[in-house]
């Protein structure tokens, strides 16, 4: 068993109070809950991302990926970085914001850019 696979093990058979206290000081902050399968998954996803990164998740595009769009006779395009999107030499964290920006309403990014059908982006 690796080192991690133990400690999210060792993590499963904490109890409620002593996930509190270690999410407080993975987090630096105490928990809204005190849900125990909640508790344990969140503090090994962030022991996991510490220790080894947070990949992109897989339904991202690849870095280096430049989306465009026409929008309202302005061509978008928008590259995709390891730490979020560029647009107009500004990073932003998600494709929604750079949606927000350039429409001024909220819109799911992905379905913007066309990477998902509107009966996908539910």
């Amino acid at each position: 068993m690796t080192e991690i696979a133990q400690e999210v093990a060792r993590l499963r058979e904490m109890t409620v109070p002593e996930l509190v206290e270690k999410y407080t000081y993975v987090f630096g902050t105490t928990p809204n809950t005190r849900s125990h399968p909640w508790l344990w998954k969140r503090i090994a996803r962030k022991v996991q991302g510490d220790r080894y990164g947070s990949p992109r998740k897989t339904r991202d595009p690849l870095v280096g990926t430049v989306l465009t769009r026409n929008w309202r006779g302005q061509q978008i395009r928008v590259t995709v970085l390891e730490t979020g999107y560029e647009f107009n030499d500004v990073v932003y964290r998600s494709l929604s914001a750079i949606a927000r920006e350039i429409t001024g309403a909220h819109w799911n990014g992905r379905l913007f850019f066309g990477l998902v059908s509107r009966r996908k982006a539910k």
